[in-house]
């Protein structure tokens, strides 16, 4: 119960953080905002159907303008980036993610390149030809072993995979079948 009350909590916390943040802007701009978003990813289909860059370029300047604009409502005091990297990592900025990188990057660079000397493996088998509907029961399959508990998850097909947990009793998984790249979906789950 008590780590219930605490989600609970949580959940209304960040409910109550995104209606500060959205009720910050202007809301015509906002509605202006939401129109672009849409008419973009119409546009975005198509430039990616006929891999036609140029055509979804006049749409993702004005995508981040707003956002640019957006910034400065959420936060005047802060650089653009770390008002809006402030949205998704709550207390994060680029001079700490600077840090971070760097410190990755002194101690994996190495090991990288190590592993790049050496004799490689054969991974041949992850790009032969796997049918979407075999990596379907594949990925149900992992799902299983990890523990999943099925009443409580889901899994979807999604351009651009990603996974939510709302909670411990709702977790969603998104991933994307290529019956040529068996890794990429086994990844997503």
């Amino acid at each position: 119960k008590a780590e219930l009350d605490r989600e609970t909590v949580r959940q209304v916390e960040l409910l109550q953080r995104s209606y500060d943040q959205l009720s910050k802007i202007p809301a015509e701009e906002y509605m202006e905002f939401a129109q672009l978003t849409n008419d973009a990813d119409d546009v975005w289909h198509k430039a990616k159907k006929t891999s036609n860059f140029e055509l979804f370029r006049p749409y993702l300047e004005k995508i981040v303008a707003f956002n640019i604009k957006f910034a400065g409502y959420y936060d005047p005091n802060k650089k653009p980036y770390d008002a809006l990297l402030n949205e998704f990592e709550r207390g994060v900025d680029m001079e700490y993610l600077d840090g971070f990188f760097a410190d990755v990057r002194e101690k994996l660079v190495p090991i990288i390149k190590k592993i790049n000397e050496g004799e490689q493996i054969n991974d041949s088998f992850l790009h032969k030809h796997y049918p979407i509907e075999i990596q379907r029961k594949f990925s149900d399959w992992l799902m299983e072993i990890m523990g999943m508990d099925r009443n409580h998850s889901t899994i979807g097909e999604t351009e651009h995979p990603f996974t939510l947990n709302f909670n411990s009793q709702d977790v969603r998984i998104t991933t994307n079948y290529k019956e040529d790249n068996l890794v990429d979906s086994m990844y997503s789950v």
